[in-house]
């Protein structure tokens, strides 16, 4: 019986996190609120900035802030580099966010939401 308790609160913790979850396009820009030139890999010469397209997996009914948190690999572990904060609009699905490109390497970007909680990762590379 002592078994059941931490598997009951790993099976609560997971239902939460798909309830609150979302999807991330990262690509060039967005034309009527729709991604465009969806990539993975990005060029330090040629690209200078990251459109991140965050679709929610629900409507809000209420203005609140979400965070994104940047890690970059080094010696094979990823490390937080920044955190961004961006609004999340009232009736709105999708939110938009741009990042500036720095540095070579490879990274990922976490969707944080206003609790605490990741609702999306996406791995990314700068070449």
């Amino acid at each position: 019986m002592k078994h059941k308790k931490p598997f009951l609160f790993f099976i609560v913790f997971s239902i939460l996190g798909i309830v609150h979850g979302g999807n991330i396009v990262l690509c060039k820009s967005t034309k009527y609120g729709i991604p465009k030139e969806s990539i993975q890999v990005w060029n330090l010469e040629y690209n200078k900035k990251i459109c991140v397209f965050y679709q929610h997996d629900y409507i809000y009914n209420s203005n609140t802030q979400y965070r994104i948190s940047i890690s970059k690999q080094t010696n094979g572990v990823y490390i937080r580099t920044e955190n961004k904060y961006f609004p999340v609009q009232k009736g709105q699905k999708t939110s938009i966010v741009y990042l500036d490109i720095k540095e070579a390497g490879n990274y990922i970007i976490s969707i944080i939401d206003e609790k605490g909680f990741i609702t999306s990762e996406q791995n990314y590379t700068v070449i």
